[in-house]
């Protein structure tokens, strides 16, 4: 299902899943992609990675007791690509290669994140 979402002189960025959690709540996975000329001057940048987004229009919990997988690095008022209000996370931490199935990781993280949210 990727669709473009933000293309920059460094990053793209696809919607690679949108869905409605078990929880109730709409929920999204993104990859992004290092631009190769990127890499060429940064080679630690080869990992593409996953962020992972959960909506989240009225808050019941503080954001600093999620558990979510890196903490959270995107609260609601650092979003620039969507309407509404969400909250997400990165899988671009030292480690993060290692993780099996990297994209069903941040699936399962969405789902983590919108039960904690209701």
């Amino acid at each position: 299902m990727s669709r473009l979402i933000v293309e920059n002189n460094e990053q793209t960025w696809t919607l690679e899943k949108e869905w409605t959690t078990g929880a109730g709540l709409k929920a999204m996975v993104l990859k992004c992609q290092w631009k190769p000329e990127v890499v060429a001057i940064i080679p630690s940048l080869s990992n593409d990675f996953y962020t992972g987004y959960v909506e989240w229009e009225s808050p019941k919990v503080d954001i600093d007791d999620l558990n979510v997988h890196g903490g959270v690095t995107f609260p609601p008022s650092t979003l620039r690509f969507f309407d509404g209000k969400w909250v997400g996370f990165d899988m671009n931490h030292i480690g993060d290669e290692r993780i099996n199935e990297p994209f069903d990781y941040a699936v399962n993280e969405c789902e983590s994140l919108a039960n904690q949210l209701v």
